[in-house]
C-alpha cells in the first residue's frame, strides 16, 4: 500500500512538473523597447502593407525552424527618404505543410494589414523587426481616423526597478499615423 502510494504521489508530482514545464515553455518574457531604442536600432521606420507571406524551413541560431517571409510595399519612410518600395521582412514561426510553429513574441504580419514597421538587420535578400512584435504596429482602420495599434503579440514586458522604462507599444497606441511620425523623428533627433 505505501509502495503504491509513493507512485501515485511521484506520478503527481512529475505530472504537476509537467504541467508546470509546459506553461513556462509557451510563456515569454521581454525587457521594454523604449521609443528612442528602437528608432537608434532600425534602419527603417516604414508604413506599409504586407502583400504576400511563405513559410519554409530555415537553419537559424543552430536549429531547423520555421521561418515566414512577408512582401511588404512601402509606402513610407519616417526615418529616411529611401527608394525602396518592396522589402521582405522574416519573422519567427509560421507554418509548412501540417507543422505550425509559434514563437511566442514575434510578430505576425497579415496580408492585406497596412502597418508600422522598425526594420533592420539587413541580410541577403530580407531584413527582421526590431524587437521582434515590439517593432510591429497595426493600423487600424475601423475608425474614421486610422490610429496605430501595438502588436497583440508582444512578449510579456517587465522593466528594472532601477530603470524603468516606457515602452514603444504604450508610446506609440492609439496614435494617428501623423503624431506617430513626429514621435519617431523626435526619437531619432535625441
Amino acid at each position: 500500500m505505501n509502495q503504491s502510494r509513493r507512485q501515485f504521489g511521484g506520478a503527481l508530482v512529475g505530472l504537476s512538473a509537467g504541467l508546470t514545464f509546459h506553461q513556462t515553455a509557451l510563456a515569454t518574457s521581454a525587457r521594454p523597447w523604449p521609443l528612442e531604442d528602437l528608432v537608434a536600432a532600425s534602419d527603417r521606420s516604414i508604413v506599409a502593407t504586407a502583400v504576400a507571406a511563405r513559410s519554409e524551413w530555415m537553419f537559424l541560431g543552430g536549429a531547423e525552424r520555421i521561418v515566414t517571409f512577408t512582401r511588404v510595399l512601402q509606402e513610407q519612410d519616417y526615418l529616411n527618404d529611401s527608394q525602396e518600395d518592396e522589402l521582405e521582412i522574416l519573422t519567427l514561426g509560421g507554418r509548412v505543410g501540417s507543422i505550425l510553429q509559434k514563437v511566442p513574441g514575434s510578430a505576425q504580419l497579415t496580408v492585406g494589414q497596412g502597418a508600422v514597421l522598425f526594420v533592420g538587420g539587413e541580410q541577403s535578400h530580407y531584413r527582421m523587426l526590431i524587437g521582434m512584435a515590439q517593432g510591429h504596429f497595426t493600423i487600424d482602420t475601423s475608425n474614421e481616423t486610422p490610429l496605430l495599434r501595438k502588436s497583440r503579440h508582444v512578449a510579456h514586458l517587465f522593466a528594472r526597478k532601477d530603470r524603468p522604462e516606457i515602452s514603444a507599444g504604450t508610446t506609440l497606441d492609439g496614435r494617428t499615423l501623423s503624431e506617430a511620425r513626429g514621435l519617431i523623428q523626435g526619437a531619432r533627433a535625441r
